[in-house]
């Protein structure tokens, strides 16, 4: 209930909210174009699944790389109505077929097969992810691939090197759209204050979502925002983040054909000042290991 209610309140202002995230993911989906191309076995004409496609800009991000080129077939996924709505105006422009599913995994049609799978700021907020990489295999036929990105880089949020860089882009950047929380030591909270988004005379999707929840009872007095997230964004609160090392053991019918790590200073690059950004570009070209998120590729393999 409180992600469906959350979701639902938050589509009203996510394009605008995240509008950081929409100008600097560009060039990481160009990176993973780029290297799903490289492997040779790519058919001329793809279908896509996007899982929790909010409004659909992963999708179009996707769209204006050379892969996205070969997409002929694209099929939405969201469990919010809301944003369902904006992702398939959105769809209006696109090149290619558009089919919208509400729901989990179970809504897609029996024996869907997709050529690609997006899951673009998504598994974070997936509490049970072994039971997802399993529906995810299930409609992925050997050779396709499944593509994400925008979670937290799980293995190295410890990594001291991240945390003296973070501290650093905390020091020499204004950012004007909040950033997740996430723990970077055991039983340590790095938290900033999120400020509203919209004036104090306005409601708020917080405000919006704690009077669903108090309407319903399920809950008896409003949560703050960090409370709302910790259960909307599982993995950036439980400090543990999304796990390379973990998910090999789990994505047992794939291979790992690519990862790259960005947001080295804790914010994405359209928030960083120059000399930041300059940095945050060399890092990235050397593929260094201890950005903040994460973006890796994966192979079906046929088993």
């Amino acid at each position: 209930m409180v992600n469906t209610s959350f979701h639902e309140h938050e589509a009203a202002v996510y394009d605008e909210i995240h509008q950081a995230m929409w100008k600097s993911l560009p060039e990481h989906f160009s990176i993973i174009s780029d290297r799903i191309l490289a492997t040779g076995s790519v058919p001329d004409s793809l279908s896509l699944l996007d899982i929790g496609c909010g409004t659909g800009l992963g999708t179009e991000l996707l769209l204006h790389t050379e892969i996205g080129k070969r997409v002929r077939e694209i099929h939405l996924l969201d469990t919010s109505s809301t944003m369902m709505d904006h992702a398939a105006v959105r769809s209006r422009n696109w090149p290619a077929r558009t089919f919208t599913y509400l729901g989990g995994m179970a809504a897609l049609p029996e024996d869907s097969k997709f050529d690609l799978v997006l899951a673009s700021s998504v598994l974070h907020h997936i509490p049970n992810l072994v039971c997802f990489f399993e529906h995810v295999a299930g409609v992925q036929r050997p050779g396709s691939f499944f593509i994400h990105l925008q979670d937290p880089n799980g293995d190295y949020l410890d990594d001291p090197e991240l945390r003296h860089r973070t501290a650093l882009g905390a020091k020499n950047t204004q950012p004007q759209l909040p950033r997740f929380i996430l723990r970077f030591s055991p039983g340590r909270i790095l938290r900033r204050v999120l400020r509203e988004l919209t004036g104090r005379q306005h409601e708020t999707y917080i405000d919006l979502t704690n009077k669903d929840l108090l309407a319903t009872e399920v809950i008896t007095s409003p949560l703050t925002a960090e409370e709302i997230w910790s259960v909307t964004d599982v993995h950036l609160y439980d400090g543990l983040g999304i796990s390379l090392g973990v998910m090999k053991k789990e994505l047992t019918k794939y291979e790992l054909i690519h990862t790259h790590s960005y947001a080295f200073f804790g914010h994405l690059s359209s928030d960083l000042p120059p000399p930041l950004l300059l940095e945050e570009r060399r890092l990235l070209r050397n593929n260094a290991p201890n950005g903040m998120d994460l973006a890796a590729v994966w192979r079906r393999c046929n088993c």
